[in-house]
């Protein structure tokens, strides 16, 4: 959502923005880098604007970091107006911290009312991903308008997607969703490493660069095929599937033995930390639609079109959040 100082830079190894602190020891050092950090001076900032205000809530300072954030790197060409005026840019979120700003802010503050939620699943005519191209996917909504669920201004967008793979990995895949006044924000971009060759059940994505914006009217979301390597995707062998479903089998029941936890547990699966890799969770659906995912890779190896997909959209859905004020 935004950034600080660290002694790091988004150009990768350059000495340049070398930061000077106090080390173990009694030692200073100038290598006090990425998120070690950034996270500690952006906690002191927000424990400095709750101190200014004790009311604000996690929203209430979010919305605040929004409006009172700084544009750093101006001639970066990430930078995009979304169509609520609001700048931010994917490589700083609505851009740095600002102490000064962000407690002088808040010093007069109105909370924000309560958030809304909205829900819409989205129609799917041809779901399939052609191949070195692209597939869109719409769907109009009003937002829930006229219900107690209304929302008239933005603050975050999850969209809920599934699709399943027939003649790509899944790092090939990017998305992007398209807001109704035009901004577009990628959801998921492409990733050389991801050689996973199911697909996503159900996964989650959100965005904020469409903060503030008015959610009615169509939203458009983009899957994009984007071919990384000649290396071909090769259909699951018999000793992968069932090593699949052991791990399958073994997670599930250990979810079995949560209760309260649940939602927790399965957040983490959802970061990996219960997984092989990023984005491994597929292992709890591969067993229940295996014979998808073999109709899948089969129809599109024995048909003439087999070159023509990288694989299909079963399904997606888009929540809105925000205010309805």
């Amino acid at each position: 959502m935004a950034v600080t100082y660290t002694g790091d830079t988004h150009r990768g190894g350059s000495s340049e923005a070398d930061l000077v602190t106090t080390d173990l020891k009694h030692k200073c050092t100038t290598r006090f880098r990425g998120t070690s950090s950034a996270a500690p001076l952006a906690s002191g900032i927000f424990a400095l604007v709750l101190e200014a205000n004790k009311d604000l809530t996690w929203r209430d300072l979010q919305h605040l970091v929004v409006h009172e954030a700084v544009k750093t790197s101006p001639q970066d060409d990430g930078w995009i107006t979304n169509a609520a005026g609001l700048l931010f840019n994917h490589k700083f979120g609505f851009g740095r911290l600002s102490a000064s700003k962000l407690v002088t802010a808040a010093l007069n503050w109105t909370s924000v009312g309560e958030q809304h939620n909205c829900s819409v699943d989205g129609p799917i005519e041809d779901g399939h991903i052609p191949l070195g191209g692209t597939l869109e996917l719409s769907v109009d909504t009003d937002a829930c308008k006229g219900t107690e669920w209304y929302v008239k201004k933005l603050e975050h967008v999850q969209v809920t997607v599934s699709f399943r793979l027939a003649k790509a990995f899944r790092g090939d895949i990017s998305i992007d969703v398209v807001s109704p006044g035009g901004t577009s924000s990628q959801l998921l971009s492409t990733r050389h490493s991801d050689k996973d060759t199911f697909g996503l059940t159900d996964w989650d994505f959100m965005t904020v660069h469409l903060w503030s914006e008015s959610p009615e009217g169509k939203w458009k979301l983009l899957f994009h095929h984007n071919k990384l390597s000649t290396e071909e995707p090769k259909k699951p062998d018999i000793e992968e599937r069932e090593r699949v479903l052991i791990q399958h089998d073994l997670l599930k029941a250990r979810r079995d033995e949560i209760t309260d936890d649940y939602d927790d547990y399965h957040d983490e699966i959802h970061h990996g930390r219960f997984g092989g890799d990023y984005m491994r969770d597929q292992i709890f659906p591969v067993a229940n639609d295996e014979g998808d995912l073999d109709g899948l890779l089969e129809s599109k190896q024995d048909s003439a079109a087999a070159g023509d997909y990288a694989g299909r959209v079963t399904k997606w859905k888009l929540t809105l959040y925000g205010t309805g004020e």
